[in-house]
């Protein structure tokens, strides 16, 4: 009889490396420079916030955008809120760090203004960076980093360390930085339509 120990021990094995909890199939990661439309979301209002009101992702341009995808019936997702919390405080202006509730305290329960200032409340996280949004169908916890002209640089899943979160945007800011100190005087429609950095 075929012993079934080994695929048992690669499946805890990799929920403990990436523990994240499954509402559905991911977005697929585009992660180029000529993807300026931060997924379908550079226009779209999502809220109300905990603060009360809504959030345009296009109005963070010029910042690097951390999306942060969570719900409080996800252990992982609560785990890493406080370092969400805390890396929040670390950057400040530098990066723009969102949470984005995907449901309330079941999945197919969808989130509202109230769960996002209950986990607003709960982590010590900024109110007005906090918010509901209709996009459950997702394994979360789930990032996306978006640059300050609006690409999408990098899509994880799964519970991220203080140390990962940090490599990943040291990574893109430095990449993105050399493509943009190489490309911001080259004749680009989509860069000209978004404007300068104001640099």
């Amino acid at each position: 009889m075929l012993s079934h120990r080994p695929l048992v021990v690669l499946l805890i094995a990799t929920l403990t490396l990436s523990p994240a909890c499954s509402g559905g199939k991911p977005d697929p990661y585009v992660g180029n420079m000529t993807d300026f439309s931060y997924g379908g979301r550079i226009s779209k209002e999502y809220g109300p916030s905990a603060s009360g009101r809504n959030i345009e992702i296009a109005d963070f341009k010029g910042r690097f955008v951390w999306i942060d995808f969570a719900a409080p019936w996800c252990p992982p997702c609560r785990r890493q809120a406080p370092i969400v919390r805390d890396l929040e405080k670390s950057y400040g202006n530098k990066v723009v760090f969102i949470t984005m509730m995907t449901s309330d305290a079941s999945w197919s329960a969808p989130a509202t203004e109230y769960t996002a200032r209950q986990w607003a409340k709960q982590y010590g996280l900024d109110p007005a960076h906090v918010t509901p949004t209709s996009e459950r169908a997702r394994t979360i916890p789930q990032h996306i980093i978006f640059s300050p002209l609006g690409q999408t640089l990098d899509w994880n899943i799964g519970l991220m360390t203080d140390i990962q979160i940090r490599s990943a945007l040291a990574k893109q800011m430095r990449e993105w930085n050399q493509w943009y100190t190489e490309n911001k005087n080259t004749p680009s429609v989509l860069l000209s339509e978004i404007g300068d950095l104001g640099e």
